[in-house]
């Protein structure tokens, strides 16, 4: 009888454990940062951090948009984002979104609440809107339109500083300049490197 109770007892620890555990949240931080004209600075999350689900990376969505400057608006499940040339709509659990009320396109997944946060698969949405999306190593890129310069931004690559680099060093190693790097990022001389920021690298014109 005991090991029945035993058996009993670990079947449902196992079925919690299994309901509990996300399907794919990922253990790494995932970190989120906005490049515009001004320079770049991190989206905060204040209690729901962007998560990995089934291979697709979401993000909170007030938070990302509002960063960016657009207004977001809640109501029964349906979310409106508000910028100076569109307004996006779409709704939980569905994979589409509406540009003006008419035009559809199609999400990398359906749009959840996880967290008590409306998350959606930014990208899509980032890029109808002219901004730049890039996803490396649990770091996520953004580059506002205002903030791409003459420098062909598709040539550019993203780097994280580490402890010791210098502009000249992150310029020969990546054999670029430190004027290039300067403009691409919006830095002055004066500007911090900073542990863990996030430049865009760009490459000398042939």
């Amino acid at each position: 009888m005991q090991m029945k109770k035993f058996i009993l007892i670990i079947l449902i620890f196992s079925m919690v454990w299994g309901v509990a555990v996300p399907v794919a949240a990922s253990e790494h931080e995932i970190t989120v940062t906005v490049v515009d004209s001004h320079g770049q600075r991190p989206v905060v999350f204040p209690d729901q951090s962007p998560v990995i689900i089934d291979g697709r990376l979401l993000v909170p969505v007030r938070a990302l948009f509002e960063t960016l400057g657009f207004e977001v608006a809640w109501d029964d499940g349906n979310v409106t984002i508000t910028g100076e040339e569109y307004v996006l709509n779409f709704s939980i659990s569905k994979d589409v979104f509406t540009i003006d009320g008419r035009r559809y396109r199609r999400l990398d997944a359906p749009v959840q609440i996880i967290g008590n946060r409306t998350m959606a698969t930014a990208e899509p949405l980032l890029n109808y809107l002219g901004f730049r999306y890039q996803f490396e190593d649990y770091e996520v890129l953004i580059v506002t339109p205002s903030g791409r310069s003459h420098l062909n931004i598709e040539d550019m690559i993203a780097y994280t500083v580490q402890a010791g680099d210098t502009l000249a060093r992150i310029a020969a190693q990546f054999q670029s300049s430190v004027e290039l790097i300067m403009e691409a990022n919006n830095l002055t001389p004066a500007t911090p490197l900073m542990l863990g920021m996030v430049l865009l690298i760009p490459q000398p014109p042939e």
